[in-house]
């Protein structure tokens, strides 16, 4: 399928939904005012009640409304996703359009197109459709909440606390609105980031272990695959851990070029939280050595996580399926990850909005035969840092 007949077919389908979630959205509505309606209807039929029962009830709907209003505010800012996917299609087709027949423009065009083609349009906040129906779900929410209190409180003491908890709710739904229009419904302002062959040069500083530590030279451009004993004949797997357990080769290990530099630019010029993620059980120690030359290479960050659990060193099964990168990256829905491991970028591809990939020989079909020569349309190969900070700064 070509990519312009996708884009009409998702054109259709999305339009669908989003008429479909117009329609629940107005059908939830009555719903609500059925239930505003149930006390109405006890005090037409005169049927006695206890005041407790009574304030229950009260208490009861205030809070169905004041939930359901959230519920609402959630499948509206589901429909504007959708209305701002369709004005994306309509906007591509426009360009498409202008960039293969030039004689057009915007002035000429402008009379046809009566609906955006922004895809910041139509605002999350909404303050002129949708808040009418946040301000009578609070309104009456608010006036039972009262009825409820006043039946165990004084009148003045009732008013102050439902207007607090109603101004709360409303103070929520604009906070949930913030949320939606930066994106975070779907992705936090995280960036995860892998330590071996990310912030350092590891191969550089493997083979000066191992020639330090078993007399064995090998150049770092022959590590084509990883572990690598796989690749190199010389090197046995007991020569790999002799390298791992030296503690030299934590310590004095060489930074990737701009990495510490570009980290603080990404952090102080476009606010995202840092998240590292590196595996290191080979020795005791070994977590603060790994923060010692963390704050030695000034990388700043906001939260460093050392992974658990692998074939040499089992742990429990929780602690192995929840501390690791994955399961991590989609319970803080950390948004884009920069990683070396082609494997581990294939599978947080699933899971984080886009992976960046630091190009090495090792995850280079090029030069690994192994590996697969496409990659997921999110994985993008990069060569250094300060090429990841200009893709970030055009991300937003």
């Amino acid at each position: 399928m070509k990519f312009e007949d996708f884009m009409i077919e998702e054109y259709k389908n999305i339009s669908s939904a989003f008429f479909e979630i117009s329609g629940r959205i107005s059908s939830f509505f009555k719903y609500m005012l059925l239930i505003f309606s149930v006390p109405i209807l006890l005090i037409a039929n005169k049927v006695e009640i206890s005041s407790i029962y009574k304030m229950g009830v009260y208490i009861v709907i205030s809070f169905s409304g004041y939930f359901v209003m959230l519920y609402l505010s959630h499948l509206r800012f589901e429909a504007f996703l959708y209305a701002r996917t369709i004005n994306g299609t309509r906007k591509y087709f426009t360009e498409k359009s202008y960039f293969s027949d030039s004689k057009y423009n915007i002035l000429e065009i402008d009379r046809y197109l009566k609906l955006p083609i922004q895809t910041s349009k139509p605002e999350y906040g909404d303050s002129f459709q949708f808040i009418y129906i946040v301000a009578v779900i609070l309104i009456i929410s608010t006036a039972y909440q009262l009825l409820g209190l006043m039946c165990i409180l004084p009148f003045l003491s009732s008013l102050i606390i439902s207007i607090v908890i109603g101004f709360i709710y409303f103070i929520l739904y604009f906070n949930l609105a913030k949320r939606a229009e930066c994106g975070f419904d779907y992705y936090n302002h995280i960036i995860g980031i892998d330590i071996d062959g990310v912030l350092n040069e590891h191969e550089i500083q493997f083979c000066k272990i191992l020639n330090q530590e078993t007399g064995i030279k090998i150049k770092p451009e022959i590590i084509t695959k990883m572990p690598v004993h796989h690749v190199v004949s010389e090197v046995s797997e007991e020569d790999e851990r002799k390298v791992f357990f030296c503690e030299d080769y934590w310590k004095t290990m060489p930074e990737k070029q701009f990495a510490s530099n570009e980290i603080k630019r990404i952090k102080n010029g476009l606010a995202y939280k840092i998240h590292i993620f590196t595996w290191r059980d080979w020795f005791k120690g070994i977590e603060e050595i790994t923060k010692n030359w963390l704050n030695e290479k000034k990388i700043k960050y906001d939260k460093i996580i050392f992974e658990k659990g692998n074939l040499h060193h089992p742990v429990s099964l929780s602690k192995s399926k929840s501390q690791n990168r994955f399961y991590l990256s989609h319970k803080r829905k950390i948004k884009y990850f920069i990683e070396d491991d082609p494997d581990k970028a294939i599978i947080l591809s699933d899971i984080c909005r886009i992976v960046f990939l630091i190009d090495h020989k090792y995850n280079n079909p090029e030069f690994n035969k192994d590996l697969t020569s496409k990659f997921p349309i999110n994985v993008i190969r990069i060569k250094d840092w300060k090429e990841i900070y200009k893709i970030l700064k055009k991300l937003g």
